[in-house]
């Protein structure tokens, strides 16, 4: 790959392949995006799991400050839709972000959960949720609260990523403003691609 790269004009990129999975005990294996080092992120396959693993960062920012934390299962609220993640797409501003270099203040964030496109299945919808249902395939949105208009401050603080969590972890909570429905017939990694 990285003779193919240079072939191309393409500077170094991580060896990400689509569906490099490997499973142990109800444990599913995901390649963690960036990393050349075999690092993996487990995602529980088995229901009723009660902690989750999710990507942070914090300062001093880099790539090699990713680290992998279990957290508890969030329960939705009012309006929002739990999602277990099944692919994520690594862009540009997730690399500014995860370098604490973007813009609007990733670099003084705290700690970040970083990408903001994703797929993934919904498994539980809080209260007053109509746009979707437990069951539905979803792609994340880049602006959880923007659906139509001109941009305001609002909407504008509604990326993913930064400030609101992003789609590293096996679970997330997500306005269901901010996912939308997806074909069946686009694979996982072709919706977490999606512009």
């Amino acid at each position: 790959t990285e003779a193919a790269n240079q072939e191309a004009g393409v500077g170094h990129a991580p060896d990400i392949k689509p569906g490099m999975w490997r499973s142990h005990g109800g444990l599913r294996h995901d390649r963690v995006a960036g990393r050349d080092d075999g690092a993996t992120m487990g995602v529980n396959e088995k229901s009723g799991g009660s902690a989750l693993r999710a990507l942070e960062v914090t300062a001093p920012w880099g790539a090699d400050q990713i680290k992998l934390v279990e957290k508890p299962d969030p329960t939705p609220g009012p309006g929002q839709v739990l999602v277990r993640m099944r692919a994520v797409s690594l862009n540009y501003r997730d690399m500014l972000m995860i370098n604490g270099m973007y813009s609007r203040g990733s670099g003084q964030a705290g700690t970040i959960t970083p990408f903001s496109d994703g797929c993934g299945v919904v498994e539980a919808v809080g209260p007053g949720v109509t746009r979707v249902a437990a069951g539905d395939r979803v792609a994340t949105l880049f602006f959880q609260n923007w659906q139509s208009g001109r941009p305001t401050l609002e909407k504008l603080s509604s990326s993913l990523g930064f400030p609101i969590p992003g789609a590293g972890s096996e679970l997330q909570l997500f306005s269901q403003e901010g996912v939308s429905k997806v074909p069946a017939y686009l694979t996982d990694q072709q919706v977490a691609t999606l512009p």
